[in-house]
């Protein structure tokens, strides 16, 4: 029955099958005729093809499913398989948002391949959401990100923690009535921030300017959200953006105050033009977490990676 199976979720993966046919090195004449035999022979459609890209039928869906539960258990074997090797060869694959994919797990890859140059990391850069459909389809072995997955289906390790602050175009008015609060770019890589001492804005005086709003399916969106809404405002959206980076960017160039995480100054250029802005709500504070989905075979490589990553962040 999964004779072929690789060609039938290429095409399901592409959405195409020209793309799905340049992948596997063969014509698509003769890729289309070997799904339609596999469809023959099965007697249902596995895909609908009246649609750009094509669609899966519900028994495509429920043919991909099963694909999916055989190449895991493939996956499995190989890394069982691999341990034997005592690591000299092996693979991880670990998920996380722009920010971490640019910035964070970059070092944290150098530094695991000095120890273990026979092991390829695969990298993917997905949002929160996605980052637990991956997991659970075990695509990935790991992902890092800024709050826990549920406990039923994931295991959360905490390595560090981060807090979200407000980052205000310099040239807004309002920052002459808020210089007991304000920071500069210098505070923040100082950590003025973190000390008791320094005073914690009201939301609420921001209410009526404009922000930079991370989309839907971030995590950094429902915390922003509640912040405002427990602040007693719904935030007037200039626009709604893909990564917090380009948040940060576009506040920069004046177009609105974009919420942002306080380490992100570590990484870009040193900037006059921007005003940071303290938060004292407890959802400005949140959890680093490296995730896996339970129950699932570690093999060595992926545990000696975990090591790398719990590592890097006690240091």
């Amino acid at each position: 029955m999964f004779q072929g199976m690789n060609y039938v979720y290429e095409v399901y993966k592409e959405g195409s099958f020209s793309k799905a046919a340049k992948n596997l090195y063969i014509s698509q004449p003769a890729l289309s005729a070997y799904i339609k035999k596999i469809e023959t022979d099965l007697g249902v459609p596995l895909f609908d093809r009246s649609t750009t890209p094509i669609h899966l039928t519900e028994p495509g869906e429920m043919y991909i499913n099963a694909i999916l539960q055989v190449k895991a258990i493939e996956n499995n074997l190989e890394q069982y398989f691999q341990d034997i090797m005592n690591l000299k060869t092996g693979k991880v694959s670990i998920g996380g948002s722009n920010f971490f994919c640019s910035y964070v797990l970059p070092d944290i890859i150098a530094e695991f391949k000095k120890q273990q140059p026979g092991i390829t990391v695969d990298l993917s850069e997905v949002n929160s959401l996605g980052l637990k459909e991956e997991l659970m389809k075990e695509t990935i072995d790991l992902g890092i990100e800024c709050c826990s997955l549920d406990t039923k289906h994931f295991e959360n390790h905490v390595i560090g923690r981060e807090n979200i602050i407000l980052a205000v175009p310099g040239n807004y008015k309002i920052n002459d009535e808020l210089i007991d609060y304000r920071l500069s770019f210098q505070d923040i890589a100082d950590n003025k921030h973190l000390s008791p001492d320094f005073p914690s804005i009201q939301l609420n005086k921001f209410s009526n300017e404009p922000f930079i709003i991370l989309k839907k399916g971030n995590d950094m969106y429902t915390r922003s959200m509640k912040l405002c809404q427990k602040a007693g405002f719904v935030p007037k959206a200039a626009m709604y953006i893909d990564q917090l980076m380009t948040s940060y960017h576009i506040a920069c160039k004046g177009m609105g105050i974009a919420f942002i995480r306080d380490s992100l100054v570590n990484h870009v250029n040193f900037n006059q033009d921007i005003c940071f802005y303290k938060l004292a709500d407890e959802l400005s504070s949140r959890e680093l977490v490296l995730i896996r989905k339970k129950n699932r075979y570690l093999s060595r490589s992926v545990d000696a990676f975990i090591n790398s990553v719990t590592s890097f962040f006690s240091s």
